[in-house]
């Protein structure tokens, strides 16, 4: 767990009014709860403010405030809750996306400067509270509008529920208002690469998904020699059809010549019907016997 020193928190008289402060907590370790990939969800109980009987931004004169948030078991992501007033500040999940119900806000200035180029830090507040101050060290925070009930536990560890404390509504702007210890995430600009290249579209068939693993397993020499062995194949085929095509268009043109020469067509079996010559004929006329003199 981190150590934090040299706290400066600044008075909050209202969570919309600029404040000027220092960033004077200075970190020295972080630990990385695990992932947080998808926007979980959590029980109704989490919007409740619990009295954990400690400290709040490491000040024991905070420690009357009430707060909620990752501080509670159920609350924090895969139960990895904070059990001191300052492990909000070092514990983050990475890679980490904002809860569902959680709004995204600036990360601590500190960490910020100090991480490496790529990877980005952001805190996670409830909806319907103020971010942290940037860049000062303070937590989600919100007027209340009405009376509620604070739920009292043993410890931070245990948190087991054993009374309830009434919690007036808020008179004045100098009240105490509402906490919740923000979730830390960070994340690589190469976490959300790597998800958006593993995308894959709900049209696809198992087929295609096997066709498509199978191009990407093919060095670059081999879909070049395919690019090019391919359409010469196709080219040599068309074109040895195509020959094969014309030769035997002659082969039938040929027997077509040669069964038309030298015969004789026959003539149909319906032939032209018998006549019978006409009673009456010309006239007979014989050949004069007197030949021309030459």
């Amino acid at each position: 767990m981190a150590t934090v020193t040299s706290l400066t928190v600044p008075t909050m008289t209202n969570p919309t009014t600029s404040i000027t402060c220092l960033p004077t907590a200075i970190i020295t370790s972080s630990t990385n709860l695990g992932p947080l990939t998808t926007p979980v969800s959590f029980p109704p109980i989490c919007t409740n403010q619990f009295n954990f009987h400690t400290t709040i931004l490491g000040q024991s004169t905070w420690s009357s405030l009430r707060v909620g948030g990752c501080a509670l078991s159920e609350c924090c992501p895969s139960s990895k809750f904070y059990t001191s007033g300052t492990a909000w500040y070092s514990s983050y999940f990475s890679p980490g996306v904002c809860p569902q119900g959680y709004q995204t806000c600036n990360g601590p200035a500190e960490v910020e400067t100090k991480l490496p180029a790529g990877e980005s830090v952001r805190f996670c507040c409830p909806i319907g509270y103020t971010c942290p101050i940037w860049p000062c060290y303070s937590i989600c925070a919100t007027f209340r509008a009405s009376a509620t009930t604070a739920l009292v536990v043993d410890n931070i560890v245990h948190q087991s529920i054993y009374s309830t404390e009434n919690l007036p509504a808020q008179t004045s702007a100098g009240a105490p208002l509402e906490y919740a210890y923000p979730i830390q995430i960070r994340w690589k600009d190469s976490d959300f690469a790597t998800k958006t290249s593993t995308v894959t579209t709900p049209t696809e068939t198992s087929s295609d998904s096997t066709s498509q693993t199978g191009s990407k397993n093919l060095s670059t020499g081999a879909i070049a020699a395919i690019a090019v062995v391919v359409p010469l194949t196709l080219l040599a085929g068309l074109t040895l059809g195509f020959w094969w095509f014309r030769k035997k268009r002659k082969v039938n043109l040929g027997s077509a010549a040669t069964e038309g020469v030298g015969t004789k067509p026959e003539m149909d079996a319906i032939g032209m019907p018998a006549r019978e010559l006409d009673a009456t004929q010309n006239p007979v006329y014989e050949l004069q016997t007197q030949r021309a003199i030459e």
